[in-house]
């Protein structure tokens, strides 16, 4: 197994140290709020990823340099990578902008998929982090951003316009070359400030089971047994703050 050893030694984790205070991530408002709150307070993580799950995180990461090595060719210095955007609350680093100066920017969000997972499209969690990011664009440079959502897998490409109004979520483009149209029942203004809620009191979200607790019947949560101690399963109908 000499390469296979090569390939898994380079994905071993790397410990990561925050340069600055802990701040919400961006990816987390589509995400279970106590798990977010968790890592606000320091809780130790009760595991890593298993490496076949890492190695699928940095074939994603290939096919994101690939699409940004095309978009730099096109558009050259029009086209940043991994802009950051910082608040009080927040922290977030887009995957790419295309004319930051211009009075129209274009945020472009991109997600590697399994050909089977393309049917799934477009993730409700995919779809409230680019619209959180285009909120907090907003905040930062005072411009409104077109927001690109983008899926890549070996067989399909997905590029799908996202626009915010209110209650919901417009998606709306093309996937493989056919039009694809779907409203996702989302408020993502609430979903922010119910999070912005517990950080800025530094407390736990009250449990709630979430799809994300289990991976193929199997705990995926990092904080699972954490999460679970002491806890009852309740219903999920005041999920997010909205009733």
């Amino acid at each position: 197994m000499l390469v296979r050893s090569a390939i898994e030694k380079s994905l071993a984790p790397k410990e990561y140290r925050s340069s600055g205070p802990t701040l919400l991530w961006a990816s987390e408002v589509g995400s279970c709020p106590r798990k977010a709150m968790f890592r606000i307070l320091g809780y130790k993580a009760e595991g890593d990823f298993p490496v076949e799950l890492r190695e699928k995180f940095q074939w994603g990461n290939v096919m994101e340099d690939e699409t940004a090595r095309a978009l730099k060719a096109m558009y050259g210095e029009q086209l940043i990578v991994q802009l950051p955007l910082r608040t009080k609350c927040w922290s977030g680093k887009t995957d790419m902008v295309i004319g930051l100066e211009s009075h129209k920017p274009i945020i472009i969000e991109h997600k590697a998929t399994s050909d089977s997972g393309i049917k799934y499209i477009p993730r409700e969690s995919h779809v409230a982090q680019i619209v959180l990011y285009g909120q907090l664009f907003q905040e930062v440079y005072d411009k409104k951003p077109q927001l690109l959502l983008v899926y890549r897998s070996w067989s399909h490409y997905a590029e799908l316009e996202v626009k915010d109004e209110g209650d919901t979520v417009s998606v709306k483009g093309q996937l493989d070359g056919g039009a694809f149209q779907k409203t996702v029942p989302i408020n993502v203004t609430k979903m922010r400030e119910y999070l912005e809620q517990y950080f800025s009191v530094r407390d736990l979200p009250s449990y709630e089971k979430e799809d994300e607790c289990y991976f193929a019947g199997k705990p995926s949560c990092q904080f699972f047994a954490q999460c679970r101690s002491g806890q009852k399963e309740v219903s999920n109908a005041a999920k997010w703050g909205l009733f």
